[in-house]
Formats: structure tokens, sequence, C-alpha cells
């Protein structure tokens, strides 16, 4: 089987369906091609990316494709609009 859609990828790594979805929007699951709508996994491909996870501790950090999200501060929290904003704004012009 060389190409599995969601449900039997999940079942090939046993988890949910929810959590590859998940995984996918994310962008740390396994690499995927969606053509006409359906999403498809390389079985070949999965199985090279669950080698590349491979650890031989549990003190060892996972792996993480991304960098790490840094945490919200004043300066990138998005600016709610309406009464609040006006009250803040007013109060910090004080």
């Amino acid at each position: 089987m060389p190409w599995m859609k969601t449900p039997e990828y999940a079942a090939y790594r046993n988890i949910s369906v929810s959590k590859a979805n998940k995984e996918r929007v994310a962008g740390n699951g396994a690499p995927y091609v969606k053509t006409g709508g359906v999403v498809r996994y390389d079985s070949r491909r999965v199985d090279e990316w669950l080698a590349s996870h491979e650890r031989r501790s549990t003190s060892e950090p996972p792996h993480s494709p991304l960098p790490a999200a840094q945490p919200a501060t004043a300066s990138t929290r998005r600016k709610s609009a309406g009464p609040q904003r006006k009250y803040a704004e007013a109060r910090d012009q004080q």
C-alpha cells in the first residue's frame, strides 16, 4: 500500500484521525500531499519520517521541525477592538 488516506495513516501510527489532522495543521506530522481535496501519505515517506524521530532515551529532547513558539507579550498580542480597547487607551493616557 504505497499511498494512505488519513484514516489509514492514523491506524498505521495507532493514533486517532483527529490527532493526525491536528499534527498536519500544526506542521509536525509526516509529509503528505493533497490532491483533489484528499490528503494522502506515502507509506515510504511515513516510515522515513518515523525513523527520523527515533530516540534512544526518554531524556532526549523530542524532534521538532518547527521552532518553539514564543510566549505572547504585550507587543505581540492582538489588540481587541471595542469598548475595552477604548477604556485601556484612555487609562494609559492618564
